[in-house]
């Protein structure tokens, strides 16, 4: 029982952070969303290659948006696939107004798109990993159990 547990936990984790990036919007375009406190990442259409698109913005207390590039940042597989593009720390909830460029075009010509949504770090990954294991010995130990 426990080990199904932490398997729909593990599912919804996965599914979460996808589920929570604002409605994507073309490159070049403006996209304006609401966020509240807390890490935050630009994700685009995948094909692009690492600092090959530029975002700039404003964040609800009138300052400059500043970009961290950061290399343990993930991309969202679910429920559809975004390549992280860098991240930034929001300190007071507010509309943000970004813009993402590119120099260059997408993988097999499609049109690219971006969006912001919650961070992903490597460490979010590792710890989906543990769950999940977890999650099958539980299952496994219990279906055994149950079989004795």
């Amino acid at each position: 029982m426990l080990g199904a547990v932490a398997l729909v936990a593990l599912i919804g984790l996965l599914l979460l952070p996808g589920m929570r990036v604002a409605t994507p919007v073309p490159l070049g375009s403006e996209l304006v969303t609401e966020v509240g406190k807390g890490e935050y990442a630009l994700y685009t259409s995948p094909g692009f290659r690492w600092g090959e698109v530029e975002c700039e913005g404003t964040l609800p207390d009138g300052s400059e948006l500043r970009v961290r590039p950061d290399m343990t940042q993930q991309g969202l597989l679910l429920p559809r696939r975004w390549s992280s593009s860098g991240s930034f720390e929001q300190t007071t909830a507010g509309t943000i107004h970004v813009v993402c460029t590119v120099d260059g075009a997408v993988a097999d010509g499609a049109v690219g798109e971006f969006t912001v949504g919650p961070y992903v770090g490597f460490l979010h990954i590792v710890g989906y990993v543990v769950l999940g294991a977890a999650g099958v010995v539980l299952v496994l130990v219990g279906a055994f159990r149950a079989r004795s």
